[in-house]
């Protein structure tokens, strides 16, 4: 696995979010919520979450973060790991209806 602090633009998200095939759905509220915070400058993207890619590419963890980098059309620097485990994409103990990055 590999981690990096990356600047990651609006077509590398777009990327990404194609490489989405088993994540849940995205929840449109939260998406709005972050690319408002992306605006207006208040994001943080250090928040201990990486963006998780699988060794074979597939998007694990960040889709809502990623679909706000989208819609506000802004970049963001994130800590990104690639070459995750499918195992270790899972996480436990996440409440999923709250909003998270």
């Amino acid at each position: 696995m590999t981690a990096k602090w990356i600047t990651i633009t609006p077509e590398e998200a777009q990327f990404w979010l194609q490489k989405n095939p088993h994540n849940r759905e995205i929840r449109p509220k939260d998406v709005a919520w972050l690319a408002k915070a992306l605006k207006e400058g208040t994001f943080n993207g250090d928040i201990g979450e990486p963006i998780r890619i699988t060794s074979d590419g597939r998007l694990l963890d960040g889709q809502h973060r990623l679909s706000a980098v989208v819609e506000a059309g802004l970049s963001i620097e994130t800590w990104i790991i690639i070459g995750v485990p499918m195992i270790l994409g899972i996480r436990s103990g996440t409440k999923q209806n709250e909003p998270h990055t």
